[in-house]
């Protein structure tokens, strides 16, 4: 058997665990962008992070023995076993073997874990997107056609389960009250009620199970002779911890061109701020409007429609569209099985399509 060195394998033994978790939390991290991952996206979460291991020195890790710290004047660091005698050079082999062990185990898992970071990563977030005009209960008083607002909305909590984030339209606060209730807690609301009446219509639900929300906001725009609040929200993947905007509107319906005009151009420049932060951005709801919110939209923002047609210059409608509208940022968005959908429960709800895509974000 070869010499064995009793101070370098010392040396070996007192480098405590912890340090791997240390470099290698730091090492393996995926190298990105802020506008990527969000500004957060590790701050205060160690979700992907390896356990903190104690500073404890090897030998400790020795069933039933206790050891002296070693002297910080010292040169050399020194082992003892229990009875203060030295450890030999045998045990040490042992003490040094076992470590090794140890620590490529660690090394294994932190390799591991990096290579789930990178797979998040760089695998598409796919997001199943609805824009809903649920027909208030405003709307549909005695005499209507139309069941109450309160039954619809129970109708249509059943219809949006399908999906992962919702705009809704019209929806008033005896509906919204059955909705948040018929959905059992399965998906969160921006704004609910907290911004009064002038933010309920417009209200964004989510599934909470996936996503969480980082920041909020909204918007004023001209309605009807009145003010409402268009709301937007930072949501990010609980798994991939990546971050996208999403905003959600009603613009005035019918002959209230002027009204629509001052909305959509408030609206582009919120979308542009939302832009300028590098992440994924969806503009979506009931826009009241077709060929001219679309060229509007695409024409200046870096923005394509669920359903197709013309992005940046020029204008190109896709074909079929309604006045319900999703967009998303063309670097960052593409969207497959379009779909607008009327006949059915649908037509006993509301007297729109419900319009619906599936978001694939990188």
């Amino acid at each position: 058997m070869e010499t064995v060195s009793v101070v370098a394998i010392a040396l070996l033994l007192v480098v405590p665990v912890a340090s791997l978790h240390l470099i290698t939390a730091t090492d393996l991290k995926p190298a990105s962008s802020q506008a990527e991952w969000g500004v957060e996206a590790f701050g205060g979460d160690d979700s992907f992070a390896d356990p903190a291991l104690p500073d404890v020195p090897a030998a400790s890790l020795v069933a039933g023995e206790q050891v002296d710290q070693p002297d910080a004047t010292s040169n050399s660091p020194q082992l003892s076993a229990g009875d203060g005698s030295k450890l030999s050079e045998a045990a040490l082999s042992v003490l040094a073997e076992q470590r090794q062990q140890e620590l490529a185990k660690l090394q294994q898992r932190a390799n591991a874990r990096g290579a789930t970071m990178r797979r998040l990563r760089d695998t598409p977030v796919q997001i199943r997107m609805a824009v809903f005009n649920i027909l208030g209960s405003n709307h549909t008083g005695p005499g209507s056609r139309y069941d109450s607002g309160r039954t619809r909305a129970g109708w249509a909590a059943g219809v949006v389960d399908d999906f992962d984030v919702v705009g809704f339209s019209e929806i008033q606060v005896d509906q919204l009250g059955v909705m948040n209730s018929s959905v059992g807690g399965s998906f969160d609301f921006y704004p609910g009620t907290a911004l009064g009446n002038a933010g309920v219509p417009t209200n964004l639900m989510w599934r909470a199970s996936r996503f969480e929300m980082v920041d909020a906001g909204s918007v004023s725009i001209p309605f009807v002779g009145q003010r409402r609040l268009m709301p937007y929200v930072r949501l990010r993947d609980k798994a991939s911890k990546k971050e996208f905007w999403v905003m959600n509107a009603h613009n005035a319906p019918r002959g209230r061109q002027s009204e629509r005009d001052a909305a959509v151009s408030i609206e582009i420049s919120k979308l542009r701020e939302l832009v300028a932060t590098g992440l994924p951005v969806f503009f979506m709801g009931d826009l009241n409007e077709k060929a001219t919110v679309f060229c509007k939209v695409t024409g200046a923002l870096p923005m394509a429609a669920a359903n197709g047609g013309s992005t940046g210059g020029g204008c190109s409608m896709p074909g079929g569209a309604k006045i319900d509208w999703i967009f998303g940022t063309t670097a960052q968005v593409s969207f497959s099985g379009y779909s607008q959908t009327k006949g059915g429960i649908i037509s006993r709800i509301t007297d729109h399509h419900l319009v619906s895509a599936t978001a694939s974000v990188k």
